[in-house]
């Protein structure tokens, strides 16, 4: 018995670790995913994440599992222009998440969908893209469209 809730504290304290801090992993549309925010300063996602790994020009955070953008216009900037991510991991408060069905997402996100992807936003705003294949969710996009 003494086992069992050792090995549950040891799986519990080890799923914390692995998320960083324990927290949600949750995408909010049009504004984040995890505790990274769209216009949030590269210093302050790296006091929260660590500094990232460049990855062809974006910067990989959570063991890859998070793409942040710092160029706009093809211009660097110091503050997030766009998160990704293509890791199952990452939930809307409705569940929605890589993998889920383009079905459900109109359904729980109540955002159009059409060939290849559903969004929310509009130009010159910030917004979310579920990028779509097969009927599947395959990629989360959260940016400033333009």
């Amino acid at each position: 018995m003494l086992v069992a809730v050792l090995l549950g504290f040891v799986v519990t304290a080890s799923a914390a670790t692995a998320s960083g801090s324990g927290q949600s992993h949750l995408i909010v549309l049009d504004r984040s995913i995890d505790r990274v925010h769209l216009g949030e300063s590269r210093s302050d996602v790296e006091n929260a994440l660590g500094q990232g790994t460049p990855s062809h020009g974006w910067v990989s955070y959570l063991g890859g599992h998070l793409l942040v953008d710092y160029v706009y216009k093809v211009q660097k900037t110091r503050h997030v222009q766009a998160l990704v991510t293509r890791w199952s991991g990452f939930r809307t408060r409705s569940s929605i998440h890589v993998g889920s069905t383009v079905r459900d997402v109109r359904r729980r996100l109540h955002i159009p969908c059409g060939r290849g992807s559903c969004s929310s936003g509009a130009p010159g705003k910030p917004s979310t893209i579920l990028f779509t294949r097969r009927g599947r969710v395959v990629r989360i996009e959260v940016l400033y469209l333009s």
